[in-house]
C-alpha cells in the first residue's frame, strides 16, 4: 500500500512544516509499520522522518538522495530515466 502524502508546504518562499502530517500518516498506519519516504533530492524526506521518528513511528526509511539518486543508480544499471524537474518537483 502507498500513499502521497505531502509532509510540507509552499508559502510565501518557504517550505514549511504541514502540522497534520504526523497525524495523517497514523491514520493509515500503525505506528510499527514500515515506511519508506522520498523526494527529489532526499532533504524533505529527512525532515519528515524526523517528523515521524518524533511522533513515535519506529520503522522509517528514507531514501537518500531521494529521486535523483535513484534515477542515477537506474541510468547506470541501464534502466529508464524518471522525469524530476530541475526543480525537484
Amino acid at each position: 500500500c502507498s500513499a502521497n502524502l505531502a509532509a510540507y508546504t509552499w508559502e510565501h518562499g518557504y517550505y514549511l512544516p504541514d502540522a497534520t502530517f504526523a497525524a495523517r500518516v497514523a491514520e493509515a498506519w500503525p505506528l510499527d509499520q514500515p515506511i519508506v519516504l522520498l523526494c527529489a533530492d532526499g532533504a524533505l524526506s529527512e525532515g519528515a522522518a524526523a517528523v515521524l521518528a518524533a511522533a513515535s513511528f519506529s520503522d522509517v526509511f528514507v531514501v537518500r538522495g531521494g529521486l535523483r539518486a535513484w534515477e542515477e543508480a537506474a541510468e547506470e544499471e541501464g534502466l529508464p530515466r524518471l522525469v524530476v524537474s530541475d526543480d525537484g518537483e
